[in-house]
Parts: C-alpha cells; sequence; structure tokens
C-alpha cells in the first residue's frame, strides 16, 4: 500500500504550487489553440459581407479582417507569454496569490487587445461602410465584451466620421481602463503576497531572538 500511496506527494505539490504552476500554463497554452482555431472559423463566414458592399465597403472589409487576424495573434501571444511566466515562477509562499497575479494581468491584456484591435477595426469599417458596418459589428459584439454600447454610438452618430472616429478612441480608452484596472488588481495581489512574506520574516526573527535570549 505504500508505494500506492500516492496522494501525500500530490497534496505537497498542490500546497507548494508546482501543480497549479504546470496546470496552469498548460490551460494558457491550450486556450491559446482554441483562440486561433476559433477565430479561423468566425474569420472566414466574415467574407460573406462583401456581396453587400460596394468598392469602398469591401475596401473597409478587408481591412477589418487583417485587424482581426492580427487581434488573434495578439491573444494568442498573451496566452502563451503568460502560460511561459507561470511555468518559470520561483517557488516560494503564497504561490496561489502569485498566479492569481499574473491571471488577472492575463485577462486584462486579452480584453485590453480585443478591445484595442476592436476599436481600429470598427472605426474604419464606419468610415468605409457607414451605418451598414452595423451588421458585422454586432457580430463582432458577441465576440468582444463590453462592445456593445460602443458599437450603438458609433454606428448611430449623425456624422459617420465622427462615429468611427468616437468607435476607435473608445475602444482605445475602453482597453486602457481595463487594462489598468487589471494590473491595479494585480499588484494589489502581489503587495498583500509580500506583506505576508515580510510579517512572516520578521515573526520568525522574534522568534529566534527569544529564542536565543533564552539560551542565554
Amino acid at each position: 500500500m505504500g508505494k500506492l500511496a500516492f496522494m501525500p506527494a500530490m497534496i505537497k505539490s498542490f500546497a507548494e504550487g508546482r501543480f497549479i504552476n504546470r496546470a496552469w500554463g498548460f490551460i494558457l497554452r491550450v486556450l491559446a489553440i482554441l483562440v486561433v482555431v476559433a477565430g479561423a472559423i468566425r474569420w472566414v463566414p466574415l467574407w460573406s459581407y462583401t456581396v453587400n458592399y460596394s468598392t469602398g465597403g469591401i475596401i473597409g472589409l478587408v481591412l477589418f479582417q487583417l485587424i482581426f487576424i492580427i487581434a488573434i495573434y495578439m491573444v494568442a501571444q498573451v496566452l502563451l507569454i503568460r502560460a511561459r511566466d507561470i511555468n518559470e515562477l520561483p517557488q516560494s509562499d503564497y504561490m496561489v496569490m502569485k498566479i492569481v497575479s499574473v491571471l488577472l494581468k492575463t485577462i486584462g491584456e486579452i480584453m485590453a487587445s480585443s478591445m484595442m484591435a476592436g476599436g481600429f477595426a470598427g472605426g474604419l469599417m464606419i468610415w468605409f461602410v457607414g451605418y451598414n458596418a452595423r451588421y458585422i459589428l454586432y457580430e463582432m459584439g458577441t465576440i468582444i465584451p463590453l462592445m456593445g454600447r460602443l458599437i450603438n454610438s458609433g454606428i448611430y452618430a449623425e456624422n459617420m466620421f465622427v462615429g468611427g472616429l468616437l468607435f476607435l478612441i473608445g475602444g482605445i480608452l475602453l482597453a486602457l481602463f481595463i487594462l489598468l484596472l487589471s494590473y491595479l488588481f494585480s499588484e494589489i495581489l502581489l503587495a498583500t503576497a509580500d506583506i505576508a512574506i515580510n510579517t512572516k520574516k520578521i515573526c520568525a526573527g522574534h522568534s529566534d531572538e527569544s529564542a536565543d535570549g533564552h539560551l542565554g
């Protein structure tokens, strides 16, 4: 039975964070592959909109599709980079907090990349296609959270140039705001972990001094 008692080693791995490191590194790599596959599946049908657009609209759609590919690449790269960061985290106390800190940054970076790319792509579509851009933008709104209100403000603007500009600037500002929030919460977690580690060291130092005093 001793050879089959693998749970103590597994529990120790859980506690030290090694298993969680590897698991989340693997999960993020799988997600990167799924993002590329899902992106390709959504990317191909969007070309069908060319039948509804004039030459200017087709140019806008081509630019939109190019930015769509760039967005997929950016998100996949974020996932792969953060998977490596999690795997390379040095073993220390409060590993879970450090892993969650990286995951919070990952979420913010994914959303920021998507929104920034969406802002550029949507702004270009509104400039080239005008009100008829609403169909493809609503498709984009199902992929990127928080873009719905921005889409409505862009396509229903009285002036399409202003609408496209609002969409572009709004996407960038929204991306920066999400990124700021994710980094803020990530750094709060790291600061909390550092405070806990330092407090533990101080307490350990006081305990050693007390022990030396009793021995003296």
